[in-house]
């Protein structure tokens, strides 16, 4: 440091004859007294100074605050002084310099004092700032009567992608306002410079914060005159000083500048024209994976962009080259031909979940099937350097991730080595081969896609229907049950049956399409959406329990827990497939045959029976064959499972005999209402009229008349 007192004045002049270098650090902000909105700042600021210059009286500026910041060049040591609070000021007074200099024709002498000491001054805000103010100093700039067009258009040395920085644009902006200010036309440019750099015109204070023990970091707190950090600028700072000896410094401080900002530029917030939010939600994304990768399980708590955190993974050269892969990747992961729903949604591939990253993403707020699946395509493009295989990858990785019940960050080393193993522009042939590990992933779901490669190696038409299949959002790419159902050589009521005691190749591939195309059929019949209009004849199938209070759909066999796959839907996808894909016949003909069996079992009178699941399939049949109402009008919002109350006046039951329960009869049910309900059954509300079928609605129907034309329909 300079044994000069705190109090002493100085110019830039004497600063850049007193420091190897003034240096715009990376924290600060773009220079902004050149743009359009700061009009009136940028006049006063050069209405000061250079009313000053002309008349060669003395101005002082405010106090301008730094720290020096020592670096090596070759052997030698410098000292660069680094402007924490002053920026702006500095900025401008080195344009006003720079402008007189090169009227002056001081820059043609490339050996001068006035180009040794204007090149002392860089920006590390953006490579393309620093690069600018480079080649004001070396390369010639013959400044004619249109400033603007004689830099930006015609100066062969100008790059086309600086007019995306506001500090090049804002700096042009303030060397027009210099070159017509009517102050500078009293004296010639060296004059006018000499009044500056000899007369000392324009002086302000410096005060060095080592002095007083501070350093650049109270620049978070500091900063009156200028915004606050934005966490982008803070995070930056942090990633920069982690990298700085680096040899990927250059290449992240281009990229973060121009073809980042490319890649992100659909993703940043709306109203706003800065890249900012979208970088940093990506930078703790991929940070948050390559720490669990590390460490394994982690804490909820951790800040993934903290300084801490970023040190300890970006000081591996291999995490930072794939932060790199990861930003550069982003175009190629939109337009990658992953032709299927990441999430069986209406959104096509990964558009939607990079998407999700980029606006959404926290520590707190995560979406594992999204993180996963963008972090197993960044894997894949990563290593095999190009797409080709890349869907058929990632349709097998969404199935695995998506079927394994504990994806938690404990497990998540894991499932990414195992995501690794799969990588190939043949995923089935990896998936064939008997040493694969897929630890991590549930097993059953991993057998599932082994035997779909191993039948796809057997039937050449196989490949097309998997994949169809597999993209069904009611399947999930669960295909074991669909393809065990399929065997006609498998008894219907044995339905825990391995897929590997099939042969691949004894799979019968037509019938099994006709069996999916049911199936399809079915999710759509009636309503469009999940097997609503079907579900009144899964009523009396084992996919019901009941107990003395409630019916209530639940699935008995163990790993089958979603309905979707459930063996009893499957085996009237196939009673639908074997009868021409015909769904209203189906239903028909299985429901004229249980009013048959109930009036064989009850001697005729249907008003005996008693059973919870025979008397609500009874209902159920009233409701929409004979009354000719639809299966919204039976199970009522949505309520697919059903407790009972006793009747109230305005609602009766045809039904004369109390439930019988497991061979017990349920005393206070002689005169029952079913209601519906979601996920519990509020008993004690009584009758509720908007749960209640409208079979059960008093006066609809006689109860005698009603079982009667029940018992003709099924005879017909």
């Amino acid at each position: 440091m300079s044994s000069e007192s705190l109090g002493t004045p100085h110019t830039i002049w004497s600063l850049l004859k007193q420091y190897d270098r003034i240096e715009i650090p990376i924290i600060q902000r773009d220079y902004a007294q050149g743009r359009k909105s700061a009009k009136s700042v940028r006049d006063g600021i050069l209405n000061h100074i250079l009313e000053a210059v002309s008349d060669n009286r003395k101005v002082e500026l405010d106090f301008i605050y730094g720290v020096e910041r020592p670096y090596k060049l070759g052997d030698d040591e410098q000292i660069a002084f680094v402007p924490i609070d002053g920026q702006q000021r500095l900025t401008t007074l080195w344009i006003v310099h720079w402008y007189l200099a090169n009227k002056a024709g001081l820059l043609d002498d490339k050996e001068g004092e006035a180009v040794s000491l204007l090149g002392k001054f860089t920006y590390e805000t953006r490579p393309s700032s620093k690069r600018f103010i480079e080649c004001l100093c070396t390369e010639p700039v013959t400044l004619g009567p249109d400033l603007r067009e004689t830099i930006v258009e015609d100066a062969p040395w100008f790059d086309e992608a600086w007019k995306l920085d506001p500090s090049i644009m804002g700096a042009i902006t303030v060397l027009e306002a210099i070159a017509s200010h009517d102050a500078l036309k009293k004296h010639t440019p060296q004059e006018l410079l000499t009044n500056l750099t000899q007369n000392d015109c324009v002086t302000f204070y410096f005060l060095p914060l080592e002095k007083f023990g501070l350093g650049e970091e109270i620049y978070t707190r500091m900063n009156a005159r200028g915004k606050v950090l934005t966490d982008f600028e803070k995070v930056k700072s942090k990633l920069f000083k982690i990298i700085n000896e680096s040899p990927l410094k250059k290449v992240i401080a281009d990229k973060i500048e121009y073809k980042w900002v490319e890649n992100l530029w659909q993703y940043r917030p709306k109203g706003t024209y800065l890249t900012d939010t979208p970088f940093i939600k990506w930078l703790g994304y991929i940070t948050q994976i390559l720490y669990v990768v590390k460490n394994g399980n982690t804490k909820d708590d951790v800040d993934y962009t903290s300084e801490k955190v970023l040190s300890e993974i970006y000081s591996s050269e291999e995490n930072l080259r794939f932060l790199i892969h990861s930003l550069d990747s982003i175009p190629d992961l939109i337009d990658a031909p992953i032709y299927f729903s990441m999430e069986w949604d209406e959104n096509a591939g990964l558009a939607e979940p990079v998407r999700w990253i980029l606006n959404q993403f926290s520590e707190t707020n995560t979406d594992v099937m999204k993180q996963l699946g963008v972090m197993a395509a960044l894997i894949f493009l990563d290593e095999r350097k190009g797409t080709d295989g890349i869907g058929d990858f990632m349709r097998v990785v969404r199935n695995l991730i998506e079927n394994t019940a504990d994806k938690s960050l404990r497990e998540w080393p894991t499932l990414i080595g195992s995501i690794r193993n799969l990588v190939s522009p043949d995923v089935y042939a990896v998936l064939r081969r008997p040493e694969l590990s897929l630890k991590g992933f549930r097993r059953e779901q991993r057998d599932i896609e082994i035997f779909k490669a191993k039948l796809i190696e057997s039937h050449s038409d196989a490949y097309g229907l998997i994949c169809k299949m597999d993209d069904n959002s009611a399947l999930h790419g669960r295909l074991g049950n669909i393809i065990i159902e399929n065997q006609e050589t498998i008894p219907t009521d044995k339905f825990k049956l391995a897929l590997n005691d099939i042969a691949p190749k004894d799979v019968d591939i037509p019938r099994l399409n006709n069996l999916f195309e049911a199936y399809e059929s079915m999710r759509t019949f009636a309503s469009g959406d999940d097997f609503n209009g079907i579900w009144g004849d899964l009523l009396n199938t084992r996919l019901y329990k009941f107990n003395e209070y409630v019916c209530w759909y639940e699935d008995e066999c163990d790993n089958y827990s979603d309905y979707n796959v459930h063996p009893v839907l499957l085996k009237l996808a196939r009673e639908i497939a074997d009868n021409n894909g015909n769904i209203n016949a189906t239903l028909e003909s299985r429901e004229k045959k249980f009013v048959k069996k109930m009036l064989d079992e009850y001697g005729g009178e249907l008003e005996t029976v008693s059973s919870p699941k025979h008397q609500l399939y009874l209902l159920y049949i009233m409701t929409v064959r004979i009354m000719d109402m639809t299966w919204y009008d039976f199970f009522m919002r949505y309520g697919f499972n059903f407790g009972w109350v006793n009747a109230e006046n305005g609602y009766t039951t045809p039904f004369d005999n109390p439930l019988v329960v497991n061979g017990e009869t349920v005393n206070g049910t002689r005169n029952i209402i079913y209601q519906t309900y979601n996920t519990r059954f509020a008993w004690g509300y009584g009758v509720v009229g908007y749960r209640t079928p409208r079979v059960l609605v008093a006066n609809q129907s006689k109860r005698r008349n009603i079982f009667r034309k029940l018992s003709e329909w099924a005879e017909s």
